[in-house]
């Protein structure tokens, strides 16, 4: 993880939530996602442990933290400057393609969409 390399000491909190981030590249995940993940391979995870823990990987830089809704947020790991695309109905968030252009609540737009630059 970058985290050594930007002088950055992490609790076993962080370290776990972040090695599970870092084991799902291209994926964007919510507190929920990583929660269940977590249970999936046998980590007991609190909701409240696991949101502190991703709120201080990106207070430190070490991933970026999207709102897509007010209080909901994903975390990806690509901190280059690059555009998401929120789609509220599946509750999902993405990078989006090369190339799209999506402007919030235009005619045929996706009905929500979150952007980072």
């Amino acid at each position: 993880m970058r985290a050594a390399e930007r002088g950055v000491a992490l609790g076993d909190a962080e370290i776990t939530v972040g090695n599970l981030l870092f084991h799902q590249p291209g994926r964007h995940l919510d507190c929920g996602a990583v929660v269940e993940l977590l249970r999936c391979g046998g980590v007991d995870a609190a909701p409240a442990a696991v949101s502190r823990a991703l709120a201080t990987l990106a207070r430190h830089g070490l991933v970026q933290e999207i709102e897509v809704e007010p209080g909901r947020y994903f975390y990806d790991i690509d901190l280059r400057p690059h555009v998401h695309v929120y789609d509220p109905v599946r509750g999902t968030l993405e990078d989006a393609t090369t190339g799209v252009v999506v402007r919030s609540g235009a005619p045929g737009s996706p009905a929500g969409v979150a952007t980072t630059y």
